[in-house]
């Protein structure tokens, strides 16, 4: 085998590698977005906006799974601006 046809097959694998990586990607975003869809149809997801990007995000609200405080898309707190338990004991 030449270095030529190494190449190709090579570049022809990355190519194959990339299309079934974005295949899997459009998959998983389908799927994340029924399950998501029908956690909030159940009553079972919050919708949420962040207050940093304006990005809404839907948290699940399902026993066993931490509440998320900070956005995915820009890591800032979801709570923020928010009263604490402790902002209401200080106060007294």
């Amino acid at each position: 085998m030449t270095m030529r046809e190494v190449e190709d097959q090579l570049k022809d694998t990355r190519l194959y590698i990339g299309q079934f990586s974005q295949a899997v990607s459009m998959d998983i975003h389908r799927l994340n977005v029924i399950l998501f869809s029908y956690l909030k149809e159940v009553g079972a997801a919050e919708e949420v906006t962040c207050p940093s990007c304006k990005q809404e995000i839907l948290i699940p609200l399902i026993d066993g799974l931490d509440r998320e405080t900070h956005c995915p898309s820009c890591n800032a707190p979801l709570d923020e601006g928010q009263q604490s338990l402790d902002d209401y004991t200080e106060e007294e």
